[in-house]
């Protein structure tokens, strides 16, 4: 340990730090520029690759494919939830 202190002292000053780090970025956080954020930023525009969003969608498998391969590891999750019979 670099620095032994009480443990009074190390709890209030963990709390004190903690509350500095939390209380510091939420200042950060909310003095940021939005134009980062805005949807006609350079970066989220289409790109020609992109082929008017056609790369992001798969032709080659159907729904019946994906219901099959979640009904295959479905039994693996744990309920977290009652299913409710219609």
């Amino acid at each position: 340990m670099l620095l032994h202190l009480p443990a009074l002292p190390t709890i209030l000053l963990a709390i004190a730090s903690w509350m500095i780090i939390h209380m510091g970025v939420s200042y950060l956080m909310t003095h940021i520029s939005l134009s980062p954020f805005d949807p006609e930023f350079w970066l989220y525009k289409q790109r020609k690759w992109e082929k008017d969003g056609k790369i992001y969608v798969c032709k080659n498998i159907q729904i019946e494919e994906v219901e099959e391969k979640v009904t295959g590891w479905r039994r693996l999750v744990q309920k977290g939830v009652q299913e409710e019979t219609p």
